[in-house]
């Protein structure tokens, strides 16, 4: 179950009050009836959202979930296979891969069965996402760090090729924080990424930290080492395969880590020598990953690795490690894993989009209807004036049995 509140009241209607009394032919030196058209604007655009579904004032909202999607397809813990119903618990993902049924949007990829619409429109940005774990505690994620916020649609999906985490299931466990309405006269606004600390695939143009690292078409792993950033060219380079190979790109530089492909049996991912082992023979440019689920690059042409326990792994971008009394190892970052490169994502982003002509007007019309008709019947007639009572009243009905009506502001 999905539910939305508003966090805020907006702080200004689509309509000026200098505007409506323009358009009312009303005098500006006039003020008697002030309230009373302040309340025609707020009422027109009330009524106006009602009847398209869209947010025309902006404000911030709160969309509370029961938990993230987590079977695809069904979006059910118990997962029926098209028919077949399988008795068994799948928690949040499918743990193996299954037919596309014969008809309907998932078999054309039309969908995707992890995304999450909010159900305000249009949306204009995407704060944070909030869930209670299966410990009990509350979790943020950040957008395009955590999560994607698709705010050209309104969807919320996670990262390329990942699932959402798994989450508590309960009422209101997930909580989506976002601001959606129209505005007038602006343009679309952005910022983009500053610096990449750690990129799974190159990208022309991007800017790299020194020792950031990413993971070649042939699954190696190339680090970056111009300081204290670099940006790539336009064109993606040849990446050598022996490790050391330096290679220059626009003004960044890098040093193949990994010679070797990722192994048929599993053992090695990428190039990586896999997971750090005690007491092991390591040379100049092995890659690992350290307890922490960092990358970390040997820097010494050979050592082997102290026994148990594992040093205490540096997590600083570019930091070294003592290990077995040898400064042997450099953090490359985060582990993101061999997936499909997603293409550069913006830190943040939010847009502001106008407000169409024809909903304006639609408010012009409905404002001058409320401030000139003031009563509910025709006077000298039975007859009811449209857009009266009923219709403004039937527009909030509540015929539910839960909460009261959640009425906009």
């Amino acid at each position: 179950m999905s539910v939305c509140l508003e966090l805020t009241l907006p702080a200004n209607e689509p309509i000026s009050l200098t505007d409506a009394k323009n358009v009312l032919k009303v005098p500006l030196t006039i003020t008697q009836d002030d309230l009373w058209i302040q309340r025609c604007v707020k009422a027109a655009r009330r009524y106006i959202e009602r009847c398209t579904g869209l947010t025309l004032a902006p404000r911030n909202f709160v969309q509370y979930q029961d938990g993230f999607p987590f079977f695809p397809y069904f979006q059910s813990p118990y997962a029926p296979l098209f028919g077949a119903a399988f008795p068994f618990y799948f928690g949040y993902g499918p743990i193996a891969s299954y037919p596309y049924p014969a008809i309907g949007g998932l078999q054309n990829q039309m969908m995707n069965p992890f995304e999450v619409r909010a159900l305000r429109n249009p949306v204009t940005a995407i704060t944070s996402v909030e869930y209670i774990d299966t410990n009990g505690k509350k979790v943020v994620l950040v957008p395009f760090q955590d999560f994607v916020p698709d705010i050209a649609t309104g969807r919320i999906l996670p990262l390329p090729g990942q699932r959402w985490p798994v989450s508590t299931m309960g009422a209101n466990t997930c909580s989506i924080f976002f601001t959606a309405g129209y505005q007038q006269d602006q343009i679309a606004v952005g910022t983009q990424t500053s610096i990449e600390e750690s990129s799974p695939g190159w990208e022309p143009g991007e800017t790299i930290a020194q020792y950031a690292y990413l993971i070649d078409p042939n699954d190696n792993v190339q680090m970056q080492t111009t300081g204290p950033s670099g940006v790539t060219g336009t064109t993606e380079p040849v990446w050598p395969t022996i490790a050391g190979t330096v290679t220059h790109d626009n003004t960044a530089t890098w040093t193949c880590l990994t010679g070797d492909p990722a192994s048929e049996d599993g053992d090695g991912e990428g190039g990586i020598a896999g997971e750090y082992d005690f007491e092991t023979e390591y040379t100049e440019y092995s890659v690992v990953i350290d307890p922490n689920g960092n990358l970390q690059t040997c820097i010494v042409s050979s050592f082997e690795s102290q026994a148990a326990p594992a040093p205490a792994f540096a997590t600083a971008l570019g930091a070294t490690t003592v290990d077995n009394g040898v400064t042997a190892w450099r953090c490359l970052g985060t582990y993101q894993g061999v997936m499909p490169n997603p293409p550069q994502q913006p830190s943040q982003y939010q847009r502001v989009i106008n407000i169409p002509e024809e909903i304006l007007m639609a408010i012009y019309m409905m404002l001058s209807h409320f401030y000139y008709n003031r009563e509910a019947v025709a006077s000298g007639a039975v007859s009811k004036v449209p857009h009266g009572v009923d219709d403004l009243v039937w527009a909030v009905r509540d015929l539910g049995f839960g909460p009261a009506a959640n009425l906009t502001q």
